[in-house]
């Protein structure tokens, strides 16, 4: 093979690389930022959320598919804004974000329950960015049927508001998030399906069959 066959080759399986990984939602994913050397440890709870390390499915596609109240404590003194993310890491085309939450005022203790709907802001104060759906606020727990996905909540403190405005992409908010980071905490829960609802579920008010990430 000459070299601009092997140069066309080359190309041509890079394009249908990139195809593949924009249909499964693969896409180039900025990172979550790393907090300060010294950042305080905050202790971020969910007694709604988690049963025994099991993801409840009330706050999942198979059920009210509702934010779950989250409490923290530990917020270090000069903490300006608090920004929360709900990730699947393990999702098929990668990380998933089921809700991004930004600008939370500093002196809050926690999230109600259901605060994270399709709204621009969280009554109490907050501005909630856009999942992985490409809708504004929660996108529950909805893996394909098989092995348990890992959902994993992160608690930052910051010394700076986000500050990028409503419905905030996720690469917009932890860009702007690095460098201030100066608490941070996070938990862990486990949840998986054997086979898929037959329910709708709703995400951003728009209703969306099942079988997501």
């Amino acid at each position: 093979m000459g070299n601009a066959s092997r140069t066309l080759h080359l190309l041509a399986a890079t394009l249908t690389l990139t195809v593949v990984l924009a249909a499964c939602g693969g896409a180039p994913l900025v990172p979550l930022p790393t907090p300060e050397p010294d950042a305080a440890a905050l202790t971020v709870t969910s007694e709604q959320f988690l049963n025994a390390a099991q993801v409840r499915p009330r706050y999942t596609c198979d059920g009210l598919n509702i934010s779950p109240g989250v409490d923290w404590t530990g917020v270090p003194v000069g903490t300006v804004a608090l920004a929360l993310v709900l990730e699947d890491p393990e999702a098929p085309g990668g990380v998933f974000t089921h809700l991004l939450v930004y600008d939370i005022p500093a002196d809050l203790e926690g999230l109600e329950e259901g605060r994270g709907g399709a709204l621009n802001t969280i009554n109490l104060g907050g501005v909630q960015g856009m999942n992985s759906y490409n809708s504004l606020g929660y996108a529950g727990p909805c893996p394909p049927p098989g092995e348990p996905h890992t959902y994993t909540l992160h608690l930052y403190a910051l010394d700076a508001l986000v500050a990028v405005g409503p419905q905030g992409e996720r690469a917009q908010v932890l860009e702007a998030m690095a460098g201030h980071i100066i608490g941070y905490g996070s938990f862990s829960g486990l949840y998986g399906r054997t086979s898929p609802s037959e329910v709708n579920v709703v995400f951003g008010g728009t209703p969306t069959p099942t079988s997501a990430p």
